[in-house]
């Protein structure tokens, strides 16, 4: 019966450099809900309520690590077998910005943390598709959410002609090796069942900037102040 709840490691339909990244991740939820399950029984009702929100959040995150992982592994498929032809979008990426921040409001505001931004218009006609740069954003948003020990995160947007930069920058102490290769971030706020988010983690963003060619970089400033910083090209669209 145990079996049933663990990953094939090596599913023919996910490359190998995203599973070796990303088996972790789901391995920890899917053995916590096997956990649960089996305590399900003995426990009192408040227990059992408890428990029953626990598996609710567990599915949740289950099936959109899930859902994550066949979306990158279709662009990993494609990126080595990119067409002539290839279909552009104008993406608006202050707006694109914003609704990732939107997001992510409520849980930053649970934890205290204020989001500044500077978000002039800018349009650029893209190779890539607009909800994978949303993801993008929003890992780096709950990355910063999840270190922080500030309150305030800013977020810019610069274009510089050739392309355009967003950076998320926030104040943290040294931040661990494993969350920084991590596939997946869940930040959670603690006060309700519902007061949590996941999104891609670091190590799962380099990846996702490989494939999708755009480029991702952190650097940090006397180990105090934190930049990770999306670079975008693109044409820039008419108007």
């Amino acid at each position: 019966m145990a079996d049933k709840h663990v990953p094939n490691p090596e599913p023919l339909a996910i490359p190998s450099w995203l599973w070796a990244e990303a088996s972790h991740d789901l391995r920890q939820p899917l053995q916590a809900l096997e956990w649960i399950a089996f305590a399900l029984p003995a426990a009192s009702p408040d227990e059992l309520r408890r428990s029953a929100d626990n598996i609710v959040k567990l599915t949740q995150m289950i099936g959109r690590m899930h859902a994550l992982l066949a979306g990158l592994a279709a662009l990993a498929e494609g990126s080595s077998r990119r067409s002539a032809e290839t279909v552009t979008s104008a993406v608006a990426l202050d707006n694109l910005s914003r609704a990732a921040i939107a997001d992510i409001a409520e849980l930053a505001e649970d934890r205290g943390v204020g989001i500044s931004v500077t978000l002039p218009a800018l349009t650029r006609t893209v190779a890539l598709p607009g909800n994978w740069l949303q993801e993008a954003v929003t890992g780096l948003l709950l990355h910063a959410i999840q270190n922080t020990r500030g309150k305030n995160i800013a977020v810019t947007l610069h274009d510089d002609g050739r392309r355009i930069r967003l950076d998320v920058v926030f104040e943290a102490g040294e931040i661990s090796p494993r969350l920084l290769k991590a596939a997946f971030v869940d930040v959670s706020s603690g006060k309700k069942p519902s007061g949590w988010k996941l999104g891609l983690g670091l190590g799962m963003l380099t990846h996702l900037a490989r494939v999708l060619g755009i480029g991702i970089t952190r650097c940090a400033t006397g180990n105090e102040v934190h930049t990770l910083t999306l670079l975008i090209g693109g044409e820039r669209s008419p108007g």
